[in-house]
């Protein structure tokens, strides 16, 4: 797998993330409407499912629920 690093003894992979955020907005945008053809979504639950895309995609925490 590309840009990863592998460490023997304990085998632990590190992998290294290179989006930026303009890439993320476009995949995380992709992945609403693939998922949400026809808008059915609340705009408070679009929003969260597009924020934990491109922070996931960013290598970011996740944002917790409330």
């Amino acid at each position: 797998m590309g840009n990863t690093i592998e460490i023997e003894d304990p085998k632990i992979e590190l992998s290294v993330v290179n989006n930026d955020e303009t890439t993320c907005a476009k995949k995380a945008i992709a992945f609403l409407t693939l998922i949400d053809p026809n808008d059915n979504l609340s705009a408070m639950d679009a929003f969260m499912y597009y924020r934990g895309y491109v922070d996931a995609c960013l290598g970011r925490p996740a944002i917790p629920p409330r």
